[in-house]
């Protein structure tokens, strides 16, 4: 991506931040979340993560989740590992889901881009345990630089 075509991305972000940032009682949809997906890919990882599929749905005791679906008849490794080895295989699907409603528009898309850095641990970093580790904290720096934050 050019440096203009960055700068124009990031300018977007921020202003949306600002202009929706505190909005309450955010309810996003699908095609809102995917939307925002390639926003934020294009703006934090250089457009190198592909759509994983999207859901909006209740969840219990989180806001989002990254999960790498396999089936381990096809696909072995190690038990409490990802298959990193063959995540370009049509054997293995990824998902993110996100909660039904945001206390803020920002959690939404905090959270979003929370669980796209565990995409990004699973496709491209090839972290088979993908959790919050110093590879999942490594992109505190550049999301700072939107005014995101990166917590558990």
């Amino acid at each position: 991506m050019s440096i203009r075509a960055l700068k124009k991305v990031r300018l977007q972000v921020k202003q949306a931040l600002i202009k929706r940032g505190s909005k309450k009682n955010h309810k996003p949809s699908v095609a809102q979340a995917q939307s925002w997906f390639n926003v934020l890919n294009k703006a934090l990882f250089d457009e190198r993560l592909k759509m994983p599929s999207m859901d909006i749905k209740q969840l219990k005791n989180a806001m989002g989740e990254c999960t790498c679906i396999w089936d381990a008849r096809k696909i072995k490794c190690p038990k409490n590992e990802l298959p990193v080895d063959h995540v370009d295989s049509e054997d293995v699907k990824f998902s993110i889901t996100l909660r039904t409603k945001f206390d803020t528009w920002k959690d939404f898309i905090e959270t979003l881009a929370h669980e796209m850095v565990h995409l990004h641990q699973m496709t491209i970093d090839r972290d088979p345990t993908s959790n919050h580790n110093a590879n999942f904290y490594k992109w505190r720096p550049k999301f700072k630089k939107f005014n995101l934050a990166l917590s558990l």
